[in-house]
Parts: C-alpha cells; structure tokens; sequence
C-alpha cells in the first residue's frame, strides 16, 4: 500500500520529499520516494517534509505533511500447496504483524475447500484451522481443500483472500490472490 502526497509549487521549481522521525510514536512509513510516494509499512504516524529550494525568483519554501493511519495492510504469505494424498491439498496464509481476520474463496479452478467436512467454494475462520501468537492474535490459518483432477495429471485454482485488520470490519483495499498448481 502507498500514499501519492502529489504536492506540487507553483513556482513550477522541483520539489524534494524527506521523512522526518516522529519521536515516541510508531511509524506508518519508512521512507519516500523522490516522487512523493510514500510505501506503508503499518499503522502509526508518518510526517513528510516537501522542500523547494527557491532561485532568484522564488524564495525556499518548506511544508510539512504529517497523517496518521489507524489501520493498514502488513505483509501476508502464503505457502503451499501441500499435496498429501490424491485430490487433498492444503495452503497456508500468514501475516506478519497484527490479528488475522479472513476469507479465502476460490476464484477460478476445480477446486473446493473443507469447511467443517463440507466442500464449498469459500469459507471464513473458524473453518479452518489457525495458529495464535502469545498474545492470542491470529497469525496464519490452514487450509484444507479439494482438487478435482477428473483424471488430469493438475490442476490450476486462484484463491482470493478479502481480511480485516486486526479483527475490524475494514477490508483490504484490494484482495490478495494466489494462484496455485495443485499435482498429486
């Protein structure tokens, strides 16, 4: 996820972004980039500092751009597939930091996945199995699926996972999805 600040002079002079150390306070972002783009790396406070240097026309000029985030994506992983035997597979979804609220539903593909014995084309926690950290928060679930190889040699399926952060009801700006070849 980023952040397009866009700031621009009306002097038309180019303008230089740097990240200022919001002291105490987590940080949302890291760095940014000489176009003004600033990558998210987690919720907190961010302050950008927009420069012109100025000419013989137009005097420097500096602002600050100070946001706060009260929610943001972190990186998720998935692993897998895990082929045991015939058409059973299994995938993981991770998540590096906070709690992990999810769906998974498949997309494309013959593929299904277990939800308490049943084989449906999505499914949510508690269908599937999770790991807590010490803090109790949801780090990764476990998937259990079907593929339906109808004599083929693999399959293809796309799984699209839609989360909240950290248990909300505030969706991912985007879904993240992961193809996968599944082979018995």
């Amino acid at each position: 996820m980023t952040v397009a600040l866009n700031a621009r002079a009306s002097s038309g002079l180019p303008l230089t972004y740097e990240r200022v150390e919001v002291g105490g306070a987590q940080q949302a972002c890291q760095t940014v980039q000489p176009n003004g783009v600033v990558p998210i790396v987690g919720r907190g406070k961010c302050l950008i500092r927009i420069s012109q240097a100025g000419n013989d026309s137009f005097p420097p000029v500096t602002r600050s751009v100070e946001f706060t985030l009260e929610s943001a994506v972190t990186r998720y992983t998935w692993q897998g597939p895990d082929t045991s035997s015939g058409e059973d597979f299994y995938l993981t979804v991770a998540r590096a930091s906070g709690s992990l609220a999810a769906a998974v539903r498949v997309t494309a593909g013959p593929c299904e996945l277990d939800a308490h014995g049943e084989r449906r084309k999505e499914a949510t926690y508690p269908d599937f199995t999770a790991t807590r950290d010490s803090a109790g928060l949801l780090r990764s679930y476990r998937l259990h699926g079907y593929a339906n190889l109808a004599g083929a040699a693999q399959v293809t399926c796309t799984f699209e996972l839609t989360a909240g952060d950290d248990g909300n009801s505030l969706n991912l700006p985007e879904p993240l999805y992961k193809t996968v070849t599944i082979t018995p």
